[in-house]
């Protein structure tokens, strides 16, 4: 691979953004997302709802997966409505891991890009994050 110029003269020579935020209630779900979005190459920045949008701002990802299987709390609502107001301006891509029942959840204002079922695998999310992701 030949060295990147600065500026790009192609934008297939950009570097990509490969910051993702992992948010979820439990723990061990943020690591078990995050070793299967670590496989895509992607660095990986965990949180839980009321911590995510400190880390938001100031990290800027380019990709957010929220687990949302448990249920959207209250947290995950005020994270969902200052991301929709960030969204537009920065455009960055958001995954949505939902329960058995959701069909509002991936629907109306907050739309994500994609929605995976849980209980999730390799085998399900990781084709999700590389196809939303742009790898």
């Amino acid at each position: 691979m030949p060295p990147l110029r600065f500026p790009p003269q192609d934008l297939n020579e950009m570097p990509v953004d490969r910051t993702t935020m992992v948010v979820a209630d439990l723990p061990i779900n943020r690591m078990v997302v995050g070793k299967i979005a670590a496989q895509a190459g992607l660095r990986i920045i965990e949180s839980s709802p009321a911590e995510a949008l400190a880390k938001f701002h100031s990290n800027s990802p380019s990709l957010i997966i929220l687990d949302c299987a448990t249920g959207i709390t209250a947290s995950y609502k005020a994270l969902m409505s200052a991301m929709s107001d960030r969204r537009q301006q920065i455009g960055f891509k958001i995954i949505m891991i939902h329960g058995r029942n959701a069909g509002a959840e991936c629907e109306g204002e907050f739309a994500p890009d994609a929605c995976v079922s849980a209980p999730v695998t390799s085998d399900s999310l990781l084709p999700v994050i590389r196809k939303t992701a742009g790898l």
